[in-house]
């Protein structure tokens, strides 16, 4: 599996690629929203160019059926989660 960009690193409380690929531990904090950004998987918004951004209403459902209790965090995690994403699909786009 190839790493993650290097956008959601720290998210992920890692420091590089290398140190990826010796497995990563997702901090327990983390753990919920990390959860619901890969069951929002399939979530994504699409237009002309490809995806443009994740179907927020599906995530508010996702965060009560997990239990987040601070959906105003979550909600700015999982935008930074998405953002990187995006970065990473555009760049992969470029190619």
């Amino acid at each position: 599996m190839a790493p993650p960009p290097p956008a959601i690193w720290e998210f992920l409380g890692i420091s590089s690629a290398e140190e990826y690929e010796q497995g990563i531990e997702v901090w327990e904090d983390n753990w919920p929203i990390f959860i619901v950004f890969t069951k929002m998987s399939t979530q994504w918004r699409c237009g002309p160019g490809g995806p443009v951004g994740l179907d927020y209403n599906v995530a508010k459902w996702l965060f009560e059926l997990h239990d987040i209790q601070d959906q105003r965090q979550a909600l700015s995690d999982l935008r930074m989660m998405e953002a990187a994403a995006l970065k990473e699909i555009a760049s992969q786009n470029e190619d």
